[in-house]
């Protein structure tokens, strides 16, 4: 009796490959006599940001039509490495889709958010199988999926145009971005954080072009990262076998070459008090590129306390100083020469330093700060709709008015309004403030 690889895996999903497969049946006391029309494979690494443990990917290869299936990966490991078999014989133009099934699990680290987030478009690659080929390296990413939808995959049922050239597509856009004569689903992506959110200090150039997109998604669209695709195709132009990379993304390519250059990191720090200080302050510390290993200790602070340091992304820091009880002595935030260095081991080239001004000496001419009595909110959600039955990530949104200063706000990302227990307001800090704006406006 011959039975499909693939009926095995809708039954017992697995990432082994048939050989092993094959022989766990055997050892197991179900002997299989061969392995018939399974030895070609395909493998890589999906990349969104770094793909996250629990994650709820899959992997789908289709026909050039778009919508003949050959084969797929159920699950996707954190890292984002998949693997499996496709039917011995096929040739020609494969489209491989990465799917997340649900909305409510995380699956990779947003670069730009340093937080968990889902898969919300789905992200694709185009390759050639030839004749007489075992496997097939095929890395998945925002850059692999340009190339796709240049050549023709533009929606999740759409094949390649009947005259496009994937490996000249894929090898054309290599090229416009700077990485080299090769595929670009041969590229593997170094990130510039890992799956904690953490500074990774060796990310390559298209891990450099990953975290821009993420920014540019953030920034500029409101996250949706399917508009930033949409948008990026706009700048992309195919010609005689060349992409042509007009407009905005030539500016986020050079950015992110720029980052692999040897410059020296430049360094502004700014705070969130205007005037003169008379309760804690938070300070704001922005480099020009991303930094490795900063913390606290290399902050030298006299004039108050330092609390609450934080990593907002992979070039920005804060951290919180409450000045001296009863001084008018400055607050004075210092970074030396030579302390912090870039991904590239360029070292800051100056000392730079900040003041503020400070006077917690209270009385009628300087009367003390009102104390903050608002109490936080605490809100848990989890990663679960139903019932667990494996790992669940559980979120912990503390919520509370925290300032109306700009300097403060500018940080702010997101924006969670709450009325009673209820959230009523959830979204990109622009979209709430003008949707907070409108409702204040009086109606005619």
């Amino acid at each position: 009796m011959k039975i499909p690889y693939q009926w095995l895996k809708d039954f017992l999903p697995t990432s082994a490959s048939v050989e092993t497969v094959a022989d766990i049946l055997t050892l197991a006391g179900l002997e299989v006599d061969g392995v018939l029309g399974t030895s070609f494979r395909f493998k890589g690494v999906i990349t969104a940001g770094p793909v996250l443990p629990g994650n709820d990917l899959y992997v789908v290869a289709c026909a050039a039509d778009g919508k003949t299936e050959l084969g797929r990966d159920e699950s996707v490991e954190a890292g984002g490495a998949y693997e499996f078999s496709l039917v011995k014989g096929y040739t020609g133009t494969v489209i491989l889709r990465v799917y997340s099934r649900s909305s409510a699990v995380p699956d990779y680290m947003d670069e730009a958010l340093l937080a968990p987030s889902n898969l919300s478009t789905v992200i694709s690659a185009v390759a050639l199988i030839s004749q007489g080929m075992a496997e097939k390296i095929v890395n998945v990413n925002m850059v692999t999926d340009l190339a796709a939808r240049m050549a023709g995959v533009k929606t999740v049922t759409s094949g390649v145009s009947e005259s496009a050239n994937v490996v000249a597509i894929n090898q054309a856009m290599s090229k416009a971005v700077g990485l080299g004569s090769d595929e670009i689903i041969n590229y593997t992506p170094s990130t510039t954080v890992d799956v904690n959110g953490k500074t990774n200090p060796n990310p390559n150039l298209i891990g450099y072009l990953l975290d821009w997109i993420s920014h540019t998604a953030l920034d500029s669209l409101g996250g949706d990262v399917e508009k930033v695709q949409q948008k990026l195709l706009e700048n992309l132009t195919l010609a005689g076998g060349v992409v042509t990379v007009n407009g905005g993304m030539q500016d986020g390519i050079r950015q992110s070459q720029t980052m692999t250059a040897a410059t020296s990191p430049k360094l502004t720090i700014s705070d969130s008090e205007p005037g003169t200080a008379k309760s804690a302050v938070l300070f704001i510390l922005n480099f020009s590129e991303a930094v490795s290993d900063f913390d606290l200790s290399k902050i030298s602070i006299t004039g108050g306390t330092a609390s609450g340091f934080k990593q907002v992304s992979a070039s920005q820091y804060t951290v919180v100083v409450t000045p001296t009880a009863s001084s008018t002595t400055d607050i004075v935030l210092t970074v030396a020469a030579g302390s912090v260095r870039d991904l590239a081991g360029n070292a800051l080239a100056s000392e730079v330093k900040a003041t503020q001004p400070v006077n917690t000496v209270f009385g009628p001419n300087n009367p003390a700060p009102a104390a903050d009595t608002v109490a936080p909110t605490l809100v848990i959600s989890d990663s679960e709709p139903g019932t667990a039955k494996g790992p669940v990530l559980f979120t912990l949104n503390f919520m509370v008015i925290v300032t109306h200063k700009p300097g403060t706000l500018a940080l702010v990302n997101r924006i969670i309004v709450v009325a009673g227990s209820a959230i009523v307001m959830d979204g990109p800090r622009d979209a709430v403030l003008q949707q907070l704006q409108q409702r204040s406006q009086p109606q005619a």
